[in-house]
């Protein structure tokens, strides 16, 4: 995952080196599951699909204006 995408949606932190000397684990956050980008785009296809109806236009054409409005929300969360 990378800024572009927003990163990870719900990132999780788990035990990922374990130090001997500290006697306990460092936690860092992993990259795993979904991105921010896709996330926000579910989100937004939701709605276009409740707005304009599932078979008021192609599936295709629905997906494309999700993710602009997905990148849109990131660009905006950059700023």
């Amino acid at each position: 995952m990378n800024r572009r995408d927003g990163g990870t949606a719900f990132p999780a932190i788990i035990p990922n080196v374990f130090d001997p000397h500290a006697g306990k684990s460092e936690l860092d956050y992993t990259e795993a599951g979904m991105s921010l980008r896709d996330y926000a785009a579910i989100k937004a296809m939701a709605g276009e699909i409740t707005r304009a109806g599932l078979f008021s236009r192609d599936a295709a054409s629905i997906a494309r204006v999700s993710y602009k409005i997905a990148d849109a929300m990131i660009a905006e969360r950059d700023k």
